[in-house]
């Protein structure tokens, strides 16, 4: 379990015990100064709150101001959300963007762009992570033979590009890397709004940690569809993934925990060439048994799948897909050449034996050769 942040949840018993959505002004900031009461070194506000929700909206723009160590979020990616004044004032805000996948999946978190006039932006958690490891002295350097590269305490951060571990021209804007989830919710301290407001919360949880506040509730749709979809039910909330990414950054800062990494693309290809070449091996020796062609390429595809299992976990992105496809591919397709080809020689072959025939029985000969030239024909025609 990650001890560094802690998530502060409002779920639908929450939402219905206050009676009003969004949250009131005024709880958010009773939540907020509730909070400060257990110092912790960071509260990160994943609501957004770009206009007043009476009651309360005095009370919760003094509480801004007076809690130096909450930061806010804003929408910066078009359409844009705007983060609270107070809190844009003393650039105490972090953009909440998710970079999506085309099948609707978190696998990358964005961490910085530049905006329409150049000034660059850091995501929420980006900003929470740097502001708490500066307490630890610890600062973000670009390296010297390569600015891209981001020397991140006992890390680097390598921006990620369009074709990296099995994308295709995957938008590859502002500065990304590959998530490496830390779990699921269960993997936080988690607390509901109401044990907070209830003062039902240890007074040393909170302390020295990154406290996230956000909705959970599934009737907000704030819930993203993560790796973890398909293995647990239901979404992630959107405060559980910016969760994950501070706790990537830290751990891999503080810690060295290595970020998912790829290969070089040369790496990339030699590894999808060697699996289609295996599917045509596979298929070339075993062509005369279709179902053994099929086992074999599906123990090779168990292999390959168990392999980058293996990988993974050690910290590797490595392109699956292509690598699967090639393997199929050369498995179905190779039979089918080599068996035309089979019979373009046989072919060739015949009609080279009744030429030799036209002498000795020239009216034999030419009926036969008239015959195959029609089926020949005919198979181009039909297909």
């Amino acid at each position: 379990m990650n001890s560094q942040v802690v998530i502060i949840t409002i779920d639908e018993p929450d939402i219905q015990a206050i009676g009003q959505f969004p949250i009131p002004d005024a709880i958010l900031a009773e939540a907020i100064t509730s909070i400060a009461q257990y110092q912790p070194r960071l509260i990160g506000l994943d609501i957004y709150r770009d206009f007043a929700v009476e009651p309360g909206h005095d009370e919760l723009v003094r509480v801004f101001r007076q809690t130096p160590n909450l930061i806010g979020i804003e929408k910066a990616v078009s359409p844009s959300i705007s983060p609270p004044a107070v809190l844009a004032e003393d650039d105490r805000i972090g953009f909440a963007d998710q970079i999506f996948d085309l099948d609707g999946t978190v696998r990358r978190a964005l961490l910085s762009i530049e905006d329409t006039d150049g000034q660059l932006k850091l995501s929420f958690p980006l900003k929470l992570a740097s502001m708490y490891l500066a307490e630890e002295n610890i600062v973000p350097q670009p390296l010297p033979e390569n600015p891209d590269v981001i020397r991140f305490g006992k890390q680097v951060l390598k921006p990620f590009q369009a074709y990296d571990g099995g994308y295709v021209r995957a938008d590859a804007g502002g500065y990304q890397v590959l998530l490496n989830y830390t779990g699921t919710q269960a993997q936080f301290s988690t607390f509901s709004l109401t044990q907070l407001l209830a003062n039902q919360v240890p007074m040393t949880a909170l302390q020295d940690r990154i406290v996230l506040i956000g909705s959970t509730a599934s009737t907000v749709n704030d819930v993203l569809i993560t790796p973890y979809t398909r293995q647990f039910t239901g979404y992630m909330a959107g405060v559980t993934v910016h969760a994950n990414t501070v706790s990537l950054l830290l751990n891999a800062a503080l810690e060295g925990r290595p970020l998912l990494r790829v290969w070089p693309k040369s790496v990339e290809m030699i590894w999808i060439f060697v699996w289609t070449a295996t599917g045509a091996v596979m298929a070339g020796r075993l062509r005369r048994s279709p179902r053994m062609t099929a086992v074999a390429v599906g123990m090779g595809g168990a292999i390959l799948l168990g392999s980058a299992y293996g990988l993974f976990l050690a910290h590797w992105w490595i392109p699956v897909i292509p690598a699967g496809m090639g393997l199929i591919m050369a498995a179905v397709t190779v039979p089918v050449v080599t068996s035309r080809q089979l019979e373009r020689m046989i072919l060739e072959k015949t009609t080279g034996s009744l030429l030799r025939k036209t002498y000795s029985n020239p009216a034999v000969a030419q009926i036969a050769i008239a015959y195959l030239k029609q089926s020949e024909n005919e198979k181009i025609k039909f297909g």
